[in-house]
């Protein structure tokens, strides 16, 4: 018979056989190789950042894209208003050149009625 085993002796050996069996699950297949659980100093950025870190940026990036969107507006309300100043005074142009040559006509209109009357006149005074 073999000598009995207290329990000290029993609890270290077995101590020593889990420190000495792998921390990691293992497939049994000697070509596999064993899979270990995901170390945080390996993982993508995107997936250490805490909710409140990405919270603020996101916070961040939406205030940045709200002034990008406020100045893009400023921007375009301002070229409006100068292409309406450009068509304004574009039209006012079209419509004083318009209004020229009116009285050009006018005033050429005149002047022919004017020599007419002229015209009659001698006619007339030469009777």
């Amino acid at each position: 018979m073999s000598p009995p085993k207290n329990n000290a002796t029993t609890q270290t050996l077995e101590e020593k056989a889990n420190l000495a069996a792998p921390k990691t699950r293992v497939s049994g297949r000697v070509w596999k190789t064993a899979k270990r659980p995901t170390i945080r100093t390996t993982m993508p950025r995107i997936l250490k950042k805490s909710w409140e870190e990405k919270s603020a940026e996101r916070a961040q990036k939406n205030a940045s894209h709200k002034l990008h969107q406020e100045m893009k507006l400023q921007y375009e309300t301002e070229r409006q208003v100068k292409r309406d100043h450009i068509k304004e005074r574009k039209r006012m142009r079209i419509e004083k050149e318009r209004q020229d040559q009116y009285l050009a006509t006018l005033s050429a209109r005149k002047k022919m009625k004017l020599k007419r009357k002229e015209l009659k006149a001698k006619a007339h005074a030469k009777h």
